[in-house]
């Protein structure tokens, strides 16, 4: 299996652990999604250095942020969404330009506690400048050898409430789910600055303070969970300039009284700021 660049096995009932498994140097697409796997994250998949779709949703791996991969420029989808990961979000080592083609990442429902380091969301250059916005321009993830054309990749992703499989993953196309960890500390302001980000979901943690107001950079941003945390102070202002916005969750967040200022949106779905009964931090 040296030139080995698909391996998909998702939605089978493996079990046992990939801790120490020898994954091919030439591995591009990664999908273990939805099986019982154990164990730790697997250490081999820090030599491929190819590798673009990381997606092991849905089993009991126990591990850290995968800092092993911090050297592998080329990924553009991680997701480890409702596993047993715990810590921080974050390396010791220095990681400068840290996945600048990251368009996915789904880390939701693990045990991730602390702060969302800034310096993190300022490398993810794909969530910043978006060449590929002009409909004409559309593409999809590249995978060029013609004898795997047939292949698709895959990834769930939680989209206003619902779960949404996309088939294809377009290069536009961008999200990140930190939803249902421990993440405390400011929400960073640097997240304002990823412009080309569609989906936001921060519910469900104990971030603090004040929603940045440089969120209102954020164009092209579709639907936004912030619901279910301890911030508090004014809702900005800047909100309104998110045309694009079609969801936003605030509910249970400790804001000041009278702070809610009348915001204008075409085609907004808004939960009411004081229930969560039917919407439970989804995005």
């Amino acid at each position: 299996m040296s030139s080995l660049q698909v391996l998909n096995l998702r939605r089978n009932n493996l079990t046992g652990s990939i801790s120490d498994f020898e994954f091919p140097e030439s591995l591009e697409f990664l999908e273990l999604n939805q099986n019982q796997i154990h164990g730790q994250f697997p250490k081999s998949l820090a030599q491929c250095s190819e590798l673009q779709v990381v997606n092991l949703e849905n089993n009991q791996i126990t591990d850290t942020f995968p800092c092993l991969l911090r050297n592998i420029s080329s990924l553009r989808v991680l997701a480890l969404r409702s596993n047993k990961f715990y810590g921080r979000i974050g390396c010791p080592e220095e990681t400068n330009g840290l996945w600048p083609m990251l368009q996915i990442i789904d880390i939701a429902h693990n045990n991730f506690h602390g702060e969302i380091p800034g310096s993190y969301l300022k490398a993810w250059q794909a969530m910043i400048n978006n060449e590929d916005d002009n409909p004409s321009t559309i593409r999809l993830l590249p995978f060029e050898d013609p004898g795997v054309i047939h292949y698709q990749e895959t990834i769930t992703v939680v989209s206003k409430g619902l779960e949404i499989e996309l088939v294809k993953i377009l290069t536009i196309f961008t999200s990140i789910d930190f939803s249902c960890n421990n993440l405390s500390g400011p929400i960073p302001k640097e997240m304002g600055e990823l412009k080309s980000l569609y989906l936001l979901n921060l519910s469900s943690n104990a971030f603090t303070g004040e929603i940045p107001s440089s969120f209102g950079n954020m164009r092209q941003l579709e639907s936004l969970d912030l619901s279910q945390n301890k911030l508090s102070g004014k809702i900005p202002p800047q909100l309104a300039k998110l045309n694009f916005l079609s969801f936003l969750n605030l509910s249970n967040i400790n804001w000041l009284a009278g702070s809610q200022p009348v915001l204008s949106f075409q085609h907004l779905q808004v939960p009411p700021l004081q229930e969560t009964k039917d919407y439970g931090g989804l995005l």
